[in-house]
């Protein structure tokens, strides 16, 4: 069991290195806690794992449409200010978004190689 875990976290590090060689830990770990929670509030990503304002808004804008930067990003996921109250963001998996973690989490049984 512990072989096709580790398995599981190399192909998906594999992957996210594929999409960036420099792909943060905190964006990804981001990325997977708006797919459990998606739709989300950020101000309710920002709490559960332990991040400030700029921390939350820096891998959110990294997963988005455009980058902190104004440059392209990488469109997995929309930052939409909620109509109700403007000072929360509501955070939600693009279609690209939702593909992306669905390949990240497959398990992969055909892995082959070793050391």
């Amino acid at each position: 069991h512990q072989d096709a875990t580790v398995n599981q976290l190399f192909k998906a590090l594999t992957h996210l290195k594929e999409v960036d060689d420099r792909f943060p830990v905190n964006a990804a770990i981001t990325l997977l806690y708006i797919h459990k929670h998606n739709p989300c509030l950020k101000q309710d990503m920002e709490v559960a794992l332990g991040f400030n304002s700029a921390s939350g808004s820096r891998n959110t804008d990294y997963l988005s449409k455009i980058n902190r930067l104004r440059k392209p990003g990488l469109d997995l996921i929309t930052k939409v200010e909620n109509p109700n109250d403007r000072r929360q963001t509501v955070l939600t998996l693009t279609t690209k978004g939702e593909e992306f973690v669905n390949l990240l989490l497959q398990t992969n049984e055909n892995m082959e190689g070793g050391c």
